[in-house]
Order: structure tokens, then sequence, then C-alpha cells
């Protein structure tokens, strides 16, 4: 009965090994598989392979891509010379002013309507004092208010706006 027991403990542990190495040599398998599929997965995704599902997701939504496109300056030159109003001490300003876009149509437009686009400018300039254009919210505010000006102007004439923002490249008040 001994040689019996010893026999069958024998035969369980032959059968146990392999049974037991197998089931590792699965787990190790699937956890390389597990590991590769993550790791090529984090791979793609930082690479950018799904970035333009999420920009054509994003268009869907309604919402802007991340990605601006080439910023185009447009220089209205000359600078612009004008009268402020009121009796006080600044009474010229000289401006130099540049738009950005981000679309050569646009630029275009600016190009082709610039005597309107000028006209307009000198026209609120002129109505500033030298007093709110001494503080940096009243230079802020006023090219705020030139870019709706050239806004309204190009919708106006093309039925479409474009006008990223207005920068003034000098400003002197005299």
């Amino acid at each position: 009965m001994a040689q019996a027991q010893a026999l069958d403990e024998q035969d369980e542990l032959e059968l146990a090994e392999p049974k037991g190495s197998k089931g590792k040599l699965i787990m190790i398998l699937m956890l390389v598989l597990i590991l590769g599929a993550g790791g090529g997965g984090a791979a793609l995704y930082f690479a950018g392979v799904f970035s333009s599902e999420d920009k054509a997701a994003a268009a869907q939504d309604g919402e802007k891509p991340d990605k601006k496109g080439k910023a185009i300056y447009v220089e209205l030159a000359p600078t612009f010379t004008v009268n402020l109003a009121g009796g006080s001490k600044g009474r010229f300003l000289q401006v130099g002013v540049q738009v950005l876009t981000r679309d050569a149509d646009v630029e275009a437009q600016i190009k082709e309507h610039l005597p309107m686009i000028r006209n307009k400018l000198v026209l609120l300039f002129s109505t500033k004092t030298s007093q709110t254009l001494g503080t940096a919210e009243g230079k802020e505010t006023l090219m705020q208010e030139a870019r709706s000006a050239i806004e309204k102007v190009l919708e106006a004439e093309t039925g479409k706006g474009g006008v990223e923002a207005v920068f003034f490249t000098s400003f002197v008040m005299q």
C-alpha cells in the first residue's frame, strides 16, 4: 500500500508539473499580449494617430481644432496720424497698425478694401482723447474697437470677417 501511495503521489506530481508549467506559460503569454497591446496603443496615441479622429469629432461638435493656422500679419501702411478729440494736452496721435488673420483670402480682402478700412479707422481714432488713450485699458479698448471696425467693413463688402486681432506697432501722442 505504501508503494501504491508513493506511485500515486509521483503520478500526481508528474501530472501537476505540466499543468502548472502550462498555466504559467499561458499567464505569461497573456501578460505579454496585454502589455504589448497597451504599449502599442499608447505609442499610437502619442504618435498622433488618433488625433485626426479627435479633430473630426471636435469639428462635428462645433469646437475649434487645437492647432491654429499660420498667422498672417497685414500692415495697414502708412501709419495713421490724426487729431485727437478735446482740447487736452495731447492733440495728435500717430499709430502703426497691423491686422492678424489666418486666412489668405481675408488678407487679400483687407488689401482690396484698404481705403475703406483706413477711413473707418481714421474716424475711430479721431474720436478719442489723450486721457482715454493714456491708459493701457484705453489702448486695449481701442484695439478691440479697431478690430470691430475692420470686421464690419469686411462683412459688409465680402459677407465674412476673419480678423483675429489688431496690433499697434507704434503709438505716439503729442
